[in-house]
């Protein structure tokens, strides 16, 4: 401490030539204060003459608030991933399951599948699933089946989704729907006697204006794409259907009955 004789800090009563002072200020604790001894070493005096020295601070502060405890971590939930590609749910199986006690089942209504990474676990059971994903150029086919859309709507489609169309002058098949018109033709009979024809007839002929002559729609088309990311292609035929009513005009409804079946047939190559 300092060479001083009477040395006070601030109103600790603390003398420095008293020998109980130190343990006073140890043992003395005021009421949410604590005391601070800061001790710090350095040079005293200039050039040559400097000569080291430590220094003791003293200090009583107000008592700071103690750090809250970390929580207790709580267990993390058992796994439950969703896989979109059979490859990585395969991999995921292989590196992370318990040998012989993997268990897969495959739901082939919904074309999903689930894996039990140790079906003999003891604190509970780790699943995994696996969901395959539509690939992006078989989705607006999808979104289309089974719907009636206006005609030109439809010429529109075609050509925007051409690039997966099959065997076909896309342009020149685009051209054929939007110069689709119908000839609806009324037939009132009414006769006598035996073998008589009575009633109204109702002839309707939709055709596509060509070049120099009138051509059928095409009442098929084929396309060729995957179904799920990371299949193979699957070449599939569409079913068109065209009608024609005074309210909505000519009308063209998709349908596929073979994409449920190109759907089951590509589940089970995951399998």
């Amino acid at each position: 401490m300092s060479e001083t004789d009477d040395q006070t800090y601030g109103d600790l009563g603390y003398n420095d030539r008293n020998a109980h002072g130190l343990s006073e200020l140890l043992r003395e604790v005021l009421p949410k204060e604590e005391t601070v001894f800061e001790v710090a070493r350095e040079m005293i005096g200039d050039g040559d003459a400097a000569v080291p020295a430590t220094t003791i601070k003293v200090m009583r502060r107000e008592l700071q608030p103690e750090k809250p405890f970390a929580p207790d971590r709580r267990e993390s939930p058992r796994r439950a991933h969703t896989c979109h590609e059979a490859t990585g749910f395969a991999g995921y199986c292989l590196k992370h399951g318990t040998g012989k006690s993997v268990v897969v089942m495959a739901d082939m209504i919904t074309c999903e599948m689930k894996a039990v990474l140790d079906e003999k676990a003891d604190g509970g059971f780790e699943v995994i699933g696996l969901k395959p994903a539509m690939h992006p150029l078989f989705k607006p086919w999808s979104e289309i089946l089974d719907r009636t859309l206006p005609v030109k709507k439809f010429a529109e489609f075609i050509m925007a989704n051409r690039r997966v169309i099959k065997g076909e002058n896309v342009r020149e098949l685009a051209m054929v729907f939007r110069q689709v018109h119908a000839s609806i033709e009324t037939e009132l009979s009414q006769g006598v006697g035996n073998n008589s024809l009575n009633g109204l007839t109702i002839r309707t002929k939709i055709q596509a204006a060509g070049k120099s002559e009138h051509v059928d729609v095409p009442d098929t088309i084929t396309v060729e794409v995957p179904l799920f990311i990371g299949t193979p292609a699957e070449t599939i035929e569409i079913d068109l259907l065209a009608m024609a009513d005074e309210q909505n005009g000519v009308t063209i409804t998709a349908s596929a009955s073979m994409v449920l079946e190109a759907q089951s047939a590509a589940f089970t190559k995951m399998v």
